[in-house]
């Protein structure tokens, strides 16, 4: 049985996790800090089994002018928090790069013609679609980029692909 976890490591970003086994689907904004991850990456061991049988998807990180100096750092910083945390439990991650899972919404539309709004938006529309029991979560409204709703749907949107790729 499969059992995977999605982490949206950005800023105000999110973690989603599958248990087929059970049809469990679990999604929450990131812990502020690296013991938060652990024990929250503690937690999901002691629920559902070692870390050894998870397969971990992490969004890649990429760096980019867009997000400047601050954004950067902050990125790797968290993106190297969660690597850590996850080894600590057992677990190992697989770095997935943006445009890699942003190939499961393209077919979604978007109000905006091109760059990051258009993708951000296109990823919280196709959270939305797939995932009605958190539509709550996700709000009626487009969230800006960096709004946490945002990295809830990059979480799913990250969950959905790896379930349908292997």
């Amino acid at each position: 049985m499969r059992k995977i976890l999605s982490i949206d490591a950005g800023w105000g970003g999110a973690v989603a996790y599958w248990v087929e086994e059970t049809k469990t689907l679990g999604l929450r904004l990131c812990p502020g800090d690296s013991l938060g991850m652990i024990n929250f990456l503690n937690d999901l061991v002691a629920k559902y089994g070692p870390g050894v049988t998870w397969e971990v998807y992490i969004e890649a990180n990429t760096p980019s002018p867009k997000f400047g100096a601050r954004g950067n750092f902050g990125l790797g910083m968290n993106v190297g928090a969660w690597e850590t945390a996850l080894l600590s439990v057992g677990m190992s991650p697989n770095n997935i790069n943006p445009k890699e899972w942003q190939k499961l919404t393209s077919n979604i539309n978007s109000r905006h013609k091109k760059g990051r709004k258009k993708t951000k938006e296109k990823a919280w529309r196709y959270a939305r679609k797939n995932f009605p029991s958190y539509s709550e979560e996700l709000g009626e409204d487009v969230p800006s980029p960096r709004n946490p709703k945002q990295g809830l749907a990059d979480a799913l949107c990250i969950l959905d692909w790896a379930r349908k790729e292997k």
